[in-house]
């Protein structure tokens, strides 16, 4: 089991999205950022995140991450 906190952060890859992901990696979370656009692998390195790329809006894309 992790000692930190996990969070699971849609559309993370830009806007508020990211900006959360960046203030919750700044608090120790560990992330697991999900997003349909292409600069979430590019933040996902920067907070040392894990990148799920997909439309949350489709549920076998929901079941693949849970």
């Amino acid at each position: 089991m992790p000692s930190a906190p996990v969070a699971i952060v849609t559309a993370a890859s830009k806007g508020i999205g990211a900006a959360c992901a960046r203030l919750l990696a700044l608090r120790g979370y560990y992330l697991a950022l999900f997003a349909r656009g292409p600069d979430l692998g590019r933040l996902a390195i920067e907070l040392d995140a894990l990148a799920v790329t997909g439309d949350p809006s489709y549920p076998r894309a929901r079941t693949s991450w849970m």
